[in-house]
Formats: structure tokens, C-alpha cells, sequence
């Protein structure tokens, strides 16, 4: 069994990988679990939260819901590794298990640091947030935090440095294949790693809410957000939380703190420019 372990604030999260299923996809687990300390005694380690992912053959081909105890401190994820879909399920199954144990709001989007400033990308799904991370992370002095979901601690963010998932990999600037798999809409998705990873909690320079538009004859829009427009674009984004009351502390934060930019693109290298002019500015 490998054994890793996070200590985010006060709560300490243990994971443990029957050896199978580690050696089975060894690239994916190295850079799932970057932002963790590998154990090498982990069952004598002391945590709040536990996950066992371990080898099942007979695992249905869904996404399963992790078992847990009755105090849920302990999560059990069984993987079929001769399901073509199997680390799909496990980054979903991870993926849940970390928005409810770090109990905190969660924003649905990515994040980096670019030129010593953190940045959040947010906005709908096919946007082209994941290949414009991609490109920025493909620059000098950048820095990965998460592609799917942003931790908010209060006045800090943060993330788990999970593999990039990309469904078109040929649009993409030297990108380090680690694995592939099938998502949830039967689309192949090829994983990636990141070399510089952000595991520390940081507080927001930037959001920017892209929008691709392909090739569009519209000139690039960019726009500033402010007040309560900044706050409900924050508040469409929000992926999970905790209460009322800590969701709207956490993106008044956010508002009030950070600048935040709309703006329409054509192309990663447009986005990239538009930013550069921003962060220049």
C-alpha cells in the first residue's frame, strides 16, 4: 500500500493505494497526489479524514459513490482497472470526497499562478478554460493550482494539482501525456501533468471569465467587473458550500479584493494578450 497525506490548515487528509492499482497508473497517482507528503508507515499516521482506494473486478461501469464509515471520516474507493473508464471514476469519487471534507465554498473553475499573481479562470463549461490554462502554464514564471475546482478558505485558495483533463490535446503547447480516459459524456480525455504545482493557500490577484467564440469575425470584448456584477458572476460559479452565511463572506472577499475582467476570444493567443495588456495595466 502507498500512503500519502495533506495537511490543509488544521485537518490532515490520509490516502492510502493498494499497490495494483498505483502501479497500474503510476503517472496519474504522481500527479494526483503531488500537492501531498508520501508515508511510508501510513496506517500509523494520524489524520482527520481516510481514503482507501483499492482493486474491485466487479465494479459496474458508473461512476460509483465512495463507501464511508458512519462517522465519515474514512472513504473506500474501489477501482476496476479493466474498465477503460476507471480513473474517470476516481477522479470523480476523489473529487467529491475533497469538496465535502474540506467543508469550505468551492468555486467550478481553474487555477494558477501567472507572474507571482494568482489568477482564477471561471465560466461555463466549453469555454476553453482548460486549454487557455493549459497555454498560460506553457509560459514562464506560472504555477498550477487546480483545473476543475478552487478551494476558498476564507481570505485563501487553493487546490489539489489533479491532472489537467483535455479533450482536444492538438490545440495544446507541449503538453506531458501522463494517461487518457473516457469522461462522463463518452469523450476522450488525455491526461495531463503540470511541472510547477502550488500546494500552498494563497489569496486572489485576478478572476477572469473567458468565453471562446472561435473564429468570429466580432472583434475581442474585455470588460471590467465590479460591486454586485463581480459578486453574481463569483455567485454562478459557485460549485459547493458550506452555508449562506460562509459562501457570502468568502466572495465578498473575493469582489472586493480582486480584480476581475469578462472578455471574449478567438484564440489562446488572443486570451493570452488580452491578459498580458491586464496585467500590465
Amino acid at each position: 500500500m502507498k500512503w500519502f497525506a495533506r495537511t490543509i490548515t488544521s485537518k490532515t487528509i490520509l490516502v492510502g493505494v493498494e499497490n495494483i492499482v498505483y502501479q497500474k497508473a503510476y503517472d496519474v497517482f504522481r500527479q494526483l497526489f503531488v500537492s501531498f507528503d508520501e508515508q511510508k508507515q501510513g496506517e500509523d499516521s494520524l489524520y482527520d479524514y481516510k481514503i482507501i482506494i483499492y482493486y474491485d473486478n466487479s465494479t459496474s461501469n458508473s461512476i460509483n459513490a465512495p463507501l464511508h464509515n458512519d462517522d465519515l471520516s474514512e472513504y473506500y474507493i474501489c477501482c476496476n482497472v479493466m474498465n477503460n473508464q476507471w480513473i474517470f471514476f476516481l477522479l470523480c469519487d476523489l473529487e467529491e470526497i475533497f469538496i465535502h471534507t474540506m467543508d469550505c465554498t468551492v468555486l467550478h473553475g481553474a487555477g494558477l499562478v501567472f507572474r507571482n499573481k494568482t489568477i482564477l479562470l471561471l465560466g461555463d463549461r466549453k469555454n476553453g478554460k482548460t486549454t487557455l490554462l493549459q497555454y498560460l502554464l506553457s509560459k514562464e514564471n506560472s504555477g498550477y493550482m487546480d483545473d476543475d475546482n478552487i478551494f476558498v478558505l476564507h481570505d485563501y485558495v487553493f487546490g489539489f494539482c489533479r491532472p489537467i483533463p483535455i479533450r482536444n490535446i492538438d490545440v495544446c503547447v507541449e503538453p506531458s501525456i501522463i494517461s487518457t480516459t473516457i469522461d462522463g459524456d463518452n469523450c476522450t480525455r488525455t491526461l495531463c501533468r503540470t511541472c510547477n504545482n502550488v500546494t500552498s493557500l494563497t489569496k486572489v490577484d485576478y478572476v477572469f471569465f473567458p468565453k471562446y467564440i472561435g473564429k468570429s469575425s466580432t472583434i475581442d470584448t474585455c470588460s471590467k467587473l465590479q460591486g454586485g456584477l463581480f459578486f453574481d458572476k463569483l455567485l454562478k460559479n459557485v460549485r459547493h458550500s458550506t452555508n449562506i452565511s460562509t459562501l457570502y463572506s468568502d466572495l465578498k472577499y473575493i469582489s472586493m479584493n480582486a480584480k476581475g475582467f469578462y472578455f471574449e476570444y478567438t484564440s489562446s493567443e488572443d486570451a493570452y494578450e488580452i491578459i498580458d495588456d491586464i496585467l500590465k495595466s
